[in-house]
């Protein structure tokens, strides 16, 4: 049976509601040291987008229009704007193919949103693959689902091996599930997503613990691959490996975009 959540645990859904109000630390008006005029402060939408960008690493113009503008291309170009011009954002101008840019947060940001100044930094192509597929997967394929901040288990889950990004996705009737999440490159088989799920499962059924949320399937597993074709090439593969070694474990297979094919995704979105 999956795990169901308690009354306080977070709902691992996308963004907050936007109710338009402001939070800022200085109250509107207020002078600054230089005799400047303030800026204006952070609105609670804005604060909402700093989170989200720092907890996936990245985000892009269609996932932040569909999660937080309900499709207004306008508003979101708004938005992105005035994070931008006032420090908070960093955009990375064409920095996926099809002269599409992704979006970090600045130092400023990062220590706004309380989240580590490495998370400013650039990313080298295997973090940007990664950050782009778990961002995707998570927000834009209509399930409830939301990337934890650490790439760890989450609290009351036994330890397991490496470190790996991990989604927590709710299912209703108040029921969750975290996924841990393996991206495949374009050219890798399944054998290496496979063998690092496979260290990952022998190192939770350690304990009792870690055996219940195995079976229960409220600990499982998603492969991402580039294409429909490998991914019914990687669901009979790991069908047939789990016909000869049993892991006991929940493992999908699913599609998400590299920075190449990305331009295709965000089409077939629209």
């Amino acid at each position: 049976m999956v795990r169901k959540k308690s009354s306080t645990s977070a709902d691992p859904t996308a963004p907050k509601s936007s109710k338009g109000s402001t939070n800022g630390r200085k109250k509107k008006g207020s002078p600054t040291s230089s005799g400047e005029p303030p800026a204006p402060p952070l609105t609670d939408p804005e604060r909402d987008i700093l989170e989200h960008i720092g907890r996936y690493r990245i985000s892009v113009r269609p996932v932040l229009t569909s999660l937080f503008f309900g499709g207004d291309k306008i508003r979101t170009q708004d938005a992105i704007a005035r994070l931008r011009d006032r420090g908070w954002i960093a955009n990375v101008k064409g920095g996926l193919p099809g002269g599409y840019s992704y979006y970090q947060l600045t130092a400023k940001g990062c220590t706004e949103a309380a989240f580590p100044l490495d998370r400013s930094r650039p990313l080298a192509a295997t973090g940007l693959s990664k950050a782009l597929a778990v961002l995707w997967f998570a927000t834009m394929n209509g399930k409830r689902r939301a990337r934890l901040k650490e790439d760890a288990p989450p609290t009351g889950f036994p330890p397991t091996s490496g470190r790996a990004p991990h989604i927590g996705e709710a299912l209703g009737e108040g029921r969750a599930r975290i996924i841990r999440v393996h991206i495949a490159s374009e050219t890798s088989d399944h054998a290496s997503p496979l063998k690092e799920i496979r260290e990952a499962v022998e190192a939770m059924r350690a304990t009792p613990e870690g055996r219940e949320v195995i079976e229960s399937g409220a600990y499982c597993f998603a492969i991402l691959v580039h294409n429909e074709e490998k991914k019914e090439r990687f669901t009979e593969a790991i069908k047939a490996y789990q016909e000869r070694h049993p892991l006991g474990a929940v493992i999908d297979v699913e599609t998400a975009p590299t920075p190449g094919t990305f331009p295709l995704f965000v089409n077939r979105a629209h």
